[in-house]
């Protein structure tokens, strides 16, 4: 029985790996064809349901419900639009795979699978980062056109070569961005060899993020660094306050914020960015929205989606809304029904994820995190699902128990 326990470990373990893989490296989704995708996704769900227990699989799919809320909205619209229903479910079950898999990990204490399984998220995102800046630098602007949709739609050899490089997604960018914190977490919370790999992780991520010119995915890593103002282990209360007061401090003081903007945008050597960041200071001082620059554009397809949502409040719109932030473009969808499920996805998400560790020194930096999640969920059109229901969970089963072991260790040093 322990060796068929021990099999079934091993064989989740390496469609694990493999589904990690296809999700955060753009290559190997290109060259893997679509039955070996299928494949190992329904074997995994199998292996799963083996491993777990058929009750008690469908009990953890159903706790799971809330955070997919959106997704199951989106899947009953398909029904009744005459929309690909099939692709929606699939895309369902493609991100409740990773809720599944944590949940076994972690009420079965697989300590050491938890461990090789961060190993291997590390070592995917240290690889496509390092090929998403040398891609970059070969061909201008394309870690930002594979974020265009049009883009996509018109140029799909072009694609298919930017992905044939390696090159981080979108979603890749952000990723990074919203683990960010979980860095800062290990700077100040490992030993000196974990303090020093931990810096240049920093400086590595810092320069691809520069290098790909998100401008909004810049100024939330930025942000990142007002955790080194508190204590290495810090509650809510002492988080929210500190946001509170930088947020004070920027608004009220102009010059500073003048001064911040373009010392970012010296930092990333962007024409780009440096358009952006010139466009929020604009509109800081006019309070005039410019539709001749991007930020300006982003802005009036936000106001679109809310002003879609003030006209359809009861039940919503399926017909165009902005398209440029998964908060405002679900409400203008879903009407009262979307804004009350993005309320129960992230209420859900922050409970599942990381809140039990609340005691722990790792919980501070996992709130944050979540806050520049639901930031981006604002400004941005995606959801990380993966940050939430599978990194972030393992990572906090990991360290909370280094962080006991640690302890124990002073208390009996100490007696």
């Amino acid at each position: 029985m322990r060796n068929q326990n021990n099999r079934l470990d091993t064989l989740i373990e390496v469609l694990v790996l493999f589904r990690l893989a296809v999700t955060i490296m753009p290559v190997v989704g290109l060259y893997s064809n679509s039955l070996i995708n299928i494949g190992t996704f329904v074997l995994l769900y199998a292996c799963l349901i083996i491993g777990l227990g058929g009750e008690k699989a469908y009990s953890i799919i159903v706790s799971c419900v809330p955070i997919f809320l959106i997704s199951i909205l989106y899947l009953f619209s398909s029904i009744i639009e005459g929309e690909s229903f099939f692709g929606s479910l699939y895309e369902l079950f493609m991100n409740l795979q990773w809720p599944l898999v944590c949940v076994y990990i972690i009420r079965s204490q697989k300590w050491k699978m938890t461990k090789r399984i961060l190993i291997y998220v590390l070592s995917f995102y240290v690889i496509t980062s390092f090929t998403t800046y040398i891609g970059s630098n070969m061909f201008e602007g394309a870690a930002r056109h594979m974020s265009n949709g049009h883009f996509a739609e018109e140029n799909p050899d072009l694609m298919n070569l930017y992905y044939s490089y390696n090159i981080g997604t979108f979603t890749f960018i952000y990723s990074l961005v919203i683990l960010f914190p979980l860095l800062l977490y290990l700077l100040r919370n490992t030993n000196k060899g974990g303090r020093w790999l931990s810096i240049l992780s920093i400086i590595f991520v810092f320069t691809v993020i520069i290098k790909t010119e998100y401008t909004t995915a810049i100024l939330l890593l930025l942000s990142c660094f007002v955790l080194l103002l508190l204590p290495k282990t810090f509650s809510k209360n002492k988080l929210f306050s500190i946001l509170l007061l930088s947020v004070i401090v920027v608004l009220v003081s102009a010059p500073l914020l003048s001064g911040l903007m373009e010392l970012i945008a010296s930092m990333a050597g962007s024409e780009q960015v440096e358009e952006r960041l010139s466009a929020v200071s604009v509109f800081r001082s006019s309070k005039i929205i410019d539709d001749s620059n991007d930020f300006g554009q982003r802005m009036l397809l936000w106001q679109e989606s809310l002003d879609v949502f003030s006209s359809n409040i009861m039940f919503g719109s399926s017909g165009r809304n902005g398209g440029h932030s998964f908060v405002f473009d679900n409400m203008a969808r879903f009407g009262i029904i979307g804004l009350v499920s993005i309320f129960i996805v992230f209420s859900r998400m922050y409970k599942q994820s990381f809140k039990s560790y609340k005691s722990y020194a790792v919980y501070g930096y996992c709130l944050y995190a979540f806050i520049i999640n639901i930031a981006q969920c604002i400004l941005n059109p995606v959801i990380n699902y993966i940050a939430f229901t599978f990194i972030i969970p393992l990572f906090c089963f990991y360290f909370s128990r280094i962080e006991d072991e640690r302890n124990s260790k002073t208390v009996l040093y100490s007696a």
